[in-house]
């Protein structure tokens, strides 16, 4: 009995053995020979920052590197068995590389690593630091810092717009609703290395008499409606609904009072794409019920 018990487990130990051989063969097998760099391939600093890179293979590889010179860096390089790190100082604006590579049962194994110099921290704005919208238009700004900070904003509540934030990592969104004519401005700041870094953003608040000149100008007759169409998504508005009232979705208009009043059509960029003028006039028989059927009371 003893000696049958002592079998299983020899047996059961050699299983055991061969399958644990098997699958460290299998890893090894499916493992394929990289360098990883941390924080990654692509380096952003600014000039005057100094940044650390390490980097390391996954086969126990030593490192070597070939650093291409062109007076944006100066990169300083040390070597440990299986890693080596770098560090990289700024010097002027621009971009360069240098390659890491090793050996792997005689295959050269090698990665990139770019690095991008930039003048300063700075905060950058898209489309500019200067936004014009017109009352009624909604329009999106992004920013960003060009040394990975988080943002945080400070907005001048004055009652021309109403501004909805998203934050990211490094950058934010902003969707600004012109509301009334006037002017504001959202301050923008992050910090980097203990300094503080602000961009002031001003938005123009027009109204709706500065739109640009029509496309096209169409006379129509009081209580007479119909749509306009385009061939791309819009938000529609009427520059005045006591002459023309729109609906923001379908374009679709009915004049409602005599005179002129322009239907603007603005994209999802928050772009102005399309004017038109109507201008709205008595018919004649709308004259004559205004007149003698005292119209101008209920018609």
């Amino acid at each position: 009995m003893k000696t049958t018990i002592k079998r299983v487990l020899a047996w059961m130990l050699c299983a055991a053995l061969c399958l644990g051989m098997t699958l460290m063969h299998a890893l090894a097998q499916t493992s394929e020979p990289q360098i990883l760099v941390t924080p990654g391939n692509e380096i952003n600093i600014y000039v005057g920052q100094t940044k650390t890179v390490t980097a390391a293979t996954n086969f126990g590889g030593k490192l070597s590197c070939n650093i291409q010179e062109n007076g944006t860096c100066d990169v300083s390089v040390r070597y440990g068995d299986e890693d080596a790190s770098f560090s990289i100082a700024g010097k002027a604006p621009g971009t360069m590389q240098f390659t890491v590579w090793s050996v792997c049962d005689g295959q050269q194994i090698t990665k990139t690593i770019t690095v991008t110099v930039t003048d300063e921290p700075r905060i950058l704005v898209t489309p500019g630091n200067e936004i014009n919208i017109y009352v009624g238009q909604t329009k999106t700004v992004t920013a960003a810092t060009n040394f990975g900070g988080k943002l945080s904003c400070n907005i001048q509540e004055n009652g021309t717009c109403d501004v909805c934030v998203h934050y990211g990592d490094g950058d934010a969104s902003f969707d600004i609703a012109g509301k009334a004519p006037g002017t504001m401005q959202i301050t923008l700041s992050s910090v980097c290395f203990g300094a503080s870094v602000t961009q002031i953003v001003t938005v123009h608040v027009l109204p709706l008499s500065e739109l640009p000149k029509p496309q096209i100008t169409v006379r129509m007759r009081y209580k007479d409606q119909d749509t306009i169409r385009t061939n791309f998504k819009a938000t529609w508005l009427s520059t005045d609904e006591d002459v023309v009232t729109v609906d923001p979705q379908t374009g679709a208009f009915k004049t409602v009072g005599v005179g002129s009043a322009a239907i603007v059509a603005i994209s999802e960029d928050g772009e102005i794409r399309f004017t038109c003028e109507i201008e709205v006039r008595y018919a004649w028989w709308q004259q004559l019920i205004r007149v003698f059927l005292f119209g101008f009371l209920w018609y």
